[in-house]
């Protein structure tokens, strides 16, 4: 399990309580999170703490050469980086989610 959340097998976008209610969301709704043009769906989870101006999504999931028993755990979330020079940048993006 993650040490935080205490979740299991899956990746999810973590937003604060404030952001949740903002968005009417609960844990586990499925939001769109979209950096440009690119775009995931993922569940929710609602961390407290966290920043209200944050979303944080775990990478490493959403696997299709694992095998039958991590194939289709979570959601990729490496489409949603973008390279700078030869750097691939994960964070500090501008994202919208709904």
């Amino acid at each position: 399990p993650d040490p935080v959340t205490k979740i299991v097998w899956d990746n999810y976008a973590c937003v604060s309580i404030k952001t949740a209610e903002a968005l009417k969301l609960k844990e586990g709704d499925l939001v769109e999170v979209k950096v440009g043009s690119k775009k995931i769906t993922i569940p929710a989870h609602i961390q407290p703490g966290l920043h209200n101006e944050v979303v944080a999504i775990a990478v490493g999931y959403g696997r299709t050469g694992a095998g039958k028993v991590g194939n289709g755990i979570g959601v990729d979330a490496f489409p949603l980086s973008t390279v700078q020079g030869d750097t691939v940048v994960f964070s500090g993006l501008p994202v919208e989610i709904s």
